[in-house]
């Protein structure tokens, strides 16, 4: 004769909390929680939501899954010198009185709008070259490095013609018009002697006592 025992309760796998109770040796399948449904005011409220983003947005959700018909603008950055060769004699004539149709700021406004970051840093620059004339080297920085000026010593000075003519070439190269100057001071400082021969300093001058060459 059997005696009947208390068996402890163990706790159920998921989802079979509402299954029928479980038979010993019959394998027990799991049961998905039942989904709730959306009630009423809410499948009002979506479609309401939906009627209004179709009435406000619909042109725009369209023009979005369908493409643009519009092609978009394309900004083209324009650089380069304001004025192209050749140019006609009106033109020339409206250039030597630029006065008259622009004031200088204006100008130098319209030419940063259209230079790169390499020219407008180049234009920082004065530069000096090595050697007695127009070189290569002096080329390479008017020409692509976008040299703003260049300086100029003795050595490259030798006479009045060859002078002028090597600052003709550099404005010839240059991208734009180039600054050209000299460290002329007179005395133990000259440069232009070549070509006007020696000029006294500023002690000099002083120690004469005279102010008739202060202006010469």
């Amino acid at each position: 004769m059997s005696i009947p025992t208390e068996q402890p309760e163990r706790p159920l796998p998921p989802y079979q909390g509402l299954a029928r109770n479980p038979i010993p040796g019959e394998r027990q399948i799991p049961q998905k929680p039942r989904r709730h449904k959306a009630s009423g005011w809410a499948k009002v409220f979506i479609l309401l939501i939906l009627a209004f983003m179709i009435a406000f947005l619909g042109g725009d959700i369209r023009q979005m899954l369908a493409g643009s018909t519009t092609p978009a603008r394309k900004v083209v950055a324009k650089t380069g010198p304001l004025i192209h060769a050749p140019l006609n004699s009106d033109q020339i004539n409206k250039l030597q009185h630029l006065s008259e149709y622009i004031n200088d700021k204006t100008l130098a406004r319209m030419y940063l709008s259209r230079m790169t970051l390499d020219q407008k840093l180049g234009q920082l620059f004065m530069v000096q070259y090595w050697g007695y004339s127009y070189s290569n080297d002096l080329e390479t920085m008017i020409h692509d490095q976008y040299a703003g000026g260049v300086i100029m010593y003795g050595a490259q000075m030798n006479t009045f013609n060859q002078t002028k003519n090597d600052i003709a070439r550099m404005q010839k190269k240059a991208w734009m018009p180039l600054l050209i100057s000299a460290d002329e001071e007179g005395g133990f400082v000259e440069r232009i002697m070549n070509i006007y021969g020696d000029r006294p300093g500023a002690l000099e001058t002083y120690q004469t006592g005279t102010g008739s060459q202060y202006y010469t």
